[in-house]
């Protein structure tokens, strides 16, 4: 069993898959915390989130431009992790002054915007020890290209075509994709719960089941972060 998250409006989106690591069956859920969506999760051997972990104290992290550069022309969907001082400012205006004080740049509106989820989840990390052993990070555009031979998802995830070429991958690795995803769709309202929420869960499912050290993305001295959790984005082994 194996399990992977993605932040959504109405909290986490979990996703479990059980079966061979080709042919998972998935069930998705949404859990209004983290800490929910990892208790649902408390069989599974791996999981994967889609949300930064481990952070740096006084700088940004190399393995965000390592994620971007891997992205070519579609880096802009990796948003470059805060330190983690920035955590605690409770304004876009605060926290953006904060990070140029320490990064010698501004934050990105869309880094703010996580900033919530990503803090949720480092606190549970630093006061559950030994669980950064069994939860890890995912970016899903980085899986999507990783399941796609090397070449990046060039349509938004947003857009009909997007998601059909999401859904087109994933359909490998979990056959019975489609009825999972019309199941979610009708158990959450779309303000709760969006397709792309379920795509990504479930890519991190994938990853979860198919990953293999090579597979890494990671900076050579940046293996942890000062509280000893990874900083690493873990990707999926195409077939």
């Amino acid at each position: 069993m194996v399990a992977g998250i993605d932040g959504c409006r109405g909290g986490w989106c979990l996703a479990m898959g059980t079966g061979s690591a080709r042919a998972l069956t998935v069930k998705v859920g949404v859990h209004s915390t983290f800490a929910d969506a990892i208790d649902a999760a408390k069989d599974a051997a791996h999981v994967a989130v889609d949300i930064p972990i481990g952070l740096g104290e006084r700088d940004g992290r190399a393995v965000d431009l390592l994620a971007r550069k891997a992205l070519g022309a579609r880096w802009m969907c990796v948003f470059p992790a805060p330190p983690r001082p920035v955590l605690a400012a409770k304004t876009y205006e605060k926290a953006n002054r904060l990070h140029w004080e320490l990064c010698g740049k501004g934050l990105s509106r869309q880094a703010f915007a996580i900033m919530p989820k990503i803090d949720e989840v480092d606190r549970y990390l630093m006061t559950q020890p030994g669980s950064a052993g069994r939860i890890w990070e995912v970016h899903p555009e980085t899986c999507f290209a990783a399941l796609n031979g090397g070449v990046p998802l060039m349509i938004g995830k947003k857009k009909k075509d997007g998601l059909r070429a999401r859904r087109a991958l994933l359909r490998c690795f979990v056959p019975g994709l489609d009825v999972a995803v019309t199941k979610a769709s009708g158990s959450w309202p779309r303000n709760k719960l969006q397709e792309d929420d379920v795509l990504d869960a479930v890519v991190a499912c994938v990853t979860a089941a198919t990953w293999r050290p090579e597979a890494t993305i990671k900076a050579a001295g940046e293996e942890r972060d000062a509280y000893g959790l990874p900083i690493q984005m873990r990707r999926p082994v195409p077939r």
